[in-house]
C-alpha cells in the first residue's frame, strides 16, 4: 500500500499543483492581466498622444518659422521703406532749404537793384535840373553870336546830306 499511497500522494501533489497553477492563471487573468492590459493601453495611448503632440509641435514650429520669415521679410521691407522715406524727407528738406536760399538771394538781388535804381533816380532827379541848366548856359554862351548859329546849322545840314548820299 505504500506504493499506492505514494502514487496517490504524487497524484494529489500533481492535482494540487495543477489547481495552484489554475488558480494562479485564473487570478492572473482575472486581476493582473486586465490591469496590465489597461496599463499597456494607457502607455500606447500616451505614446500616440505624445506622437500626435510631437507632430502638432513640429507643425507649429514650421508655422512659427514661416511666420518668423514672413515677419523678417516684412521687417526688412519696412526698414527699406523707412530708409527711403528718410531719404525723401532729407531730399525734401534740402530742396526747401535750397529754394529758401535761392529766394533770399533773389530778394536780396532785387532789393539791391531797387536801391541802385532809387539811387540813380535820386541822382537823376538832383543832377538833371543842374545838367539842363548847365547845358542851357553853355549853349546860350556858345550860340550867342549869329554867325556861330548859322555855322552850326550848316554843319548839321551837311552831316545829314552826307548820311543821305
Amino acid at each position: 500500500m505504500l506504493i499506492h499511497e505514494e502514487l496517490l500522494a504524487v497524484i494529489f501533489r500533481l492535482v494540487n499543483f495543477g489547481v495552484l497553477v489554475f488558480i494562479s492563471v485564473y487570478l492572473f487573468k482575472r486581476y493582473v492581466l486586465p490591469f496590465v492590459n489597461d496599463q499597456m493601453k494607457n502607455e500606447l495611448a500616451e505614446d500616440m498622444a505624445i506622437k500626435d503632440r510631437h507632430k502638432e509641435i513640429r507643425q507649429q514650429e514650421k508655422a512659427v518659422a514661416a511666420f518668423a520669415q514672413e515677419q523678417d521679410k516684412a521687417c526688412r521691407m519696412l526698414k527699406e521703406k523707412v530708409h527711403r522715406w528718410r531719404r525723401v524727407q532729407d531730399d525734401y528738406v534740402h530742396r526747401r532749404a535750397q529754394e529758401r536760399e535761392r529766394r533770399i538771394r533773389y530778394l536780396n538781388d532785387r532789393v539791391a537793384r531797387q536801391e541802385l535804381e532809387f539811387a540813380q533816380q535820386k541822382v537823376m532827379k538832383e543832377a538833371l535840373p543842374q545838367a539842363v541848366a548847365n547845358a542851357r548856359q553853355s549853349l546860350q554862351h556858345k550860340f550867342s553870336l549869329l554867325d556861330q548859329r548859322r555855322l552850326y546849322i550848316n554843319e548839321i545840314i551837311a552831316q545829314i546830306s552826307k548820311e543821305r548820299a
